[in-house]
């Protein structure tokens, strides 16, 4: 994150960091949630005059996100339900935070977003985020010429719950797009990289955790990276028959 100032949701006064402790991000939640959370700066509202959040004892890190240790007769969930209402955003996030933004950006989208049905079949078509390329404040908002659709189909026996459909040709470009990653790193290291071989000869072959996979979008990209990729198969071929 970059050394920048966050404010209070709901006062929008500067934050103040006025303690250190073991708060667990998102990163840690993911890749370690057994584990110890690392000490990071916690941010208080120093406005105890008034500030609902500074009532309520709410401290958030760097990236936005909040915790609380509500004052007695106050539960977690109340707490935070009394920090969203007061919140100017309608979110607990710190403003000018990366979690602020983001999230802001997606509920965005969800407000944007188109939703119809054709027999027992669901469509959403919903804007992209605008990007990378923009500044943080708006790279996840929506955009307002690039939109993505999904397709969700309707559960048997299973009325209002819906699985979601990916269409093949998507499923052929995830394929082609795995299969080009792990060339990258086979050639790269070969001794130590025998996933991505092994990876790349499924792709060739068409075949799955070493059975044939008879998936309509593995055959087309077995068959169009075998076609548009020929050296680059001929080259695995011959670094796994020789770590063989």
């Amino acid at each position: 994150m970059s050394d920048r100032s966050i404010h209070c949701p709901v006062c929008k006064s500067k934050l103040e960091v006025t303690h250190r402790d073991r708060y667990e991000d998102m990163s840690e939640h993911v890749s370690n949630p057994n584990g110890t959370p690392s000490m990071k700066d916690g941010y208080q509202c120093t406005n105890v005059d008034w500030c609902e959040a500074s009532y309520l004892n709410f401290t958030w890190i760097k990236d936005g996100d909040c915790y609380t240790n509500p004052p007695e007769g106050v539960s977690w969930s109340e707490a935070n339900r009394r920090l969203e209402k007061a919140s100017v955003s309608g979110m607990g996030f710190a403003l000018n935070s990366w979690n602020h933004y983001y999230n802001l950006g997606k509920k965005k989208i969800e407000e944007r977003k188109i939703s119809f049905r054709i027999g027992k079949y669901k469509i959403d078509i919903k804007p992209k985020e605008k990007g990378y390329k923009y500044p943080e404040h708006k790279q996840y908002m929506p955009s307002t010429f690039r939109w993505r659709y999904e397709i969700w189909k309707e559960a048997e026996n299973r009325n209002g719950c819906y699985t979601s459909v990916i269409p093949t040709h998507r499923m052929v470009l995830h394929c082609i797009g795995s299969f080009k990653r792990s060339y990258k790193s086979a050639i790269y290291n070969p001794e130590k990289n025998k996933s991505s071989i092994k990876d790349c000869m499924d792709r060739i072959n068409c075949t799955h955790w070493g059975t044939k996979d008879d998936r309509t979008f593995a055959k087309i990209s077995s068959f169009l990276i075998r076609v548009m990729y020929h050296r680059k198969c001929k080259k695995i071929k011959a670094i796994s028959i020789n770590l063989k």
